[in-house]
C-alpha cells in the first residue's frame, strides 16, 4: 500500500510540474469517502489545486467528458487544469473543505434546531442548478462515455435492488423467510416505475456531500457516473440525504420549488411528476440502503452505519403514505423488522 501510494503522488507531482512548472510544496491526502480514487490538496506557491488518481479508466474518461461540458456551459463545477496523457491522473480547482452537509450541520448546531432560514437560500440555488445540469446535461453530454449504463433504466433499477437485498438485507435478516415474495414485490417497483419519462441528464448522486460551499459559491461533484434517467431520482437524492435529516415540512418546500422549476423548463408535466416522485425517492433509498451494508458492515467504513436509522425511517414513511406504494407489503415488513432488531448497531463497536 504504501509503495502504491508512493507512486500516485509520484505521477502527481509529475503531472503538478507539466502543468505548473515546479514542484508542488507539498502534498495533503484528502479523504475520499467510499470512493477507489485517490485524492490530494496540493500546494504550490500562492495557490493550491486538487490532484485525483482514479484506477478506472471509463470513470475517469465520464468525469472528463462531463466535468469540460458543464463547464463549457457555464455550470459550476470545477475547472479541469490538466490530464495526464494516461487519463489515470488529473488536476482541479480547489474548492475547500465544506460541504452543503457540513454547512447544515454547522449552522443546526448553532442555532440548536432545523436552520430553515440560513439553509433555504443554499437549497433554493441547488434546485435551480440542478435543473440546469439536467436540461443541458441531456441537450450536451455525450452519452456514450457513460461507464456502467446509458439509460438509467429496468435493467439499472433490478440492478440496485439486488445490491440492497445482497448487501443490506441478506446481512441484516440473512433467514429472511419471505425473501422470495420481497424479490416479486421488488419487480413490482419496477412496473411503478416504469412509465415515468427517462429523458433528461441524471446526475445519480446527487446529495448534500457532493456540494461545496465557499461563502455564497456553489459547486459540484462527483457526477461522473450520470446518465441518461428521470428527472426525479436527483431530487429524491437531494430530498431524502438520509443523514442531512431534513424536516418533511423543508423538504415539501423544495420540492414544490423544484416541480415549478423543472416543469417551466421541460414539457414534464407536474402531476405525473408528483404521482411518481415516491416510487423514485423509494428506489434512491434502497441503493443507499445497499451502500450502508457494503461499505459499513462489509468494508468496515463505520461512519455509514449512522445513515441506516434515517433511511430506514425514510422508507418507512414513503411505504406508509404513498398510495403508489402501499402494495410493498413484504418490504414495509422486512424494513420495519430490521429497524427493530437494530442489528447494525453491533458493527459499530
Amino acid at each position: 500500500m504504501e509503495q502504491q501510494d508512493h507512486q500516485i503522488e509520484e505521477g502527481l507531482k509529475n503531472l503538478v510540474v507539466k502543468y505548473a512548472g515546479s514542484e508542488p510544496k507539498s502534498l495533503d491526502r484528502l479523504k475520499g469517502d467510499a470512493s477507489t480514487r485517490s485524492i490530494y490538496r496540493i500546494h504550490l506557491t500562492g495557490e493550491s489545486l486538487v490532484g485525483v488518481h482514479g484506477p478506472n479508466l471509463d470513470e475517469n474518461r465520464a468525469f472528463l467528458s462531463f466535468t469540460n461540458t458543464f463547464y463549457d456551459h457555464h455550470l459550476p463545477v470545477p475547472k479541469l487544469y490538466r490530464v495526464d496523457d494516461t487519463e489515470h491522473f488529473y488536476l482541479l480547482e480547489d474548492l475547500g473543505d465544506t460541504t452543503l452537509f457540513e454547512h447544515l450541520n454547522q449552522e443546526r448546531e448553532r442555532v440548536g434546531v432545523f436552520p430553515e432560514k440560513e439553509i433555504f437560500p443554499y437549497y433554493q440555488r441547488v434546485v435551480r442548478d440542478l435543473c440546469l445540469f439536467q436540461v443541458y446535461g441531456a441537450a450536451y453530454i455525450d452519452f456514450s462515455k457513460c461507464y456502467q449504463t446509458i439509460v438509467f433504466d429496468r435493467q439499472a433499477w433490478e440492478f440496485d435492488h439486488n445490491y440492497f437485498l445482497t448487501m443490506f438485507v441478506d446481512t441484516m435478516l440473512p433467514n429472511l423467510r419471505y425473501r422470495a415474495r420481497l424479490v416479486d414485490e421488488l419487480q413490482l417497483h419496477c412496473d411503478i416505475l416504469e412509465p415515468a419519462p427517462r429523458d433528461h441528464f441524471l446526475y445519480r448522486d446527487f446529495q448534500s456531500r457532493n456540494i461545496m460551499v465557499s461563502g455564497s459559491d456553489l459547486k459540484y461533484l462527483d457526477y461522473q457516473s450520470g446518465r441518461r434517467g428521470a428527472v426525479l431520482y436527483d431530487i429524491a437524492s437531494l430530498l431524502y440525504d438520509s443523514r442531512a435529516n431534513l424536516p418533511s415540512s423543508f423538504r415539501d418546500k423544495i420540492l414544490d420549488l423544484y416541480l415549478s422549476q423543472i416543469t417551466e423548463l421541460t414539457i414534464l408535466e407536474r402531476g405525473m411528476l408528483e404521482k411518481y416522485f415516491a416510487p423514485y425517492a423509494l428506489l434512491r433509498i434502497l441503493q443507499a440502503m445497499g451502500s450502508y451494508g457494503n461499505n459499513g458492515i462489509r468494508r468496515g467504513l463505520k461512519e455509514h452505519l449512522h445513515s441506516i436509522p434515517f433511511a430506514l425511517q425514510n422508507a418507512l414513511d414513503l411505504l406508509s403514505n404513498s398510495p403508489t406504494l402501499h402494495s410493498l407489503h413484504a418490504l414495509q415488513d422486512c424494513l420495519a423488522q430490521i429497524q427493530d432488531d437494530k442489528n447494525w448497531i453491533q458493527h459499530l463497536d
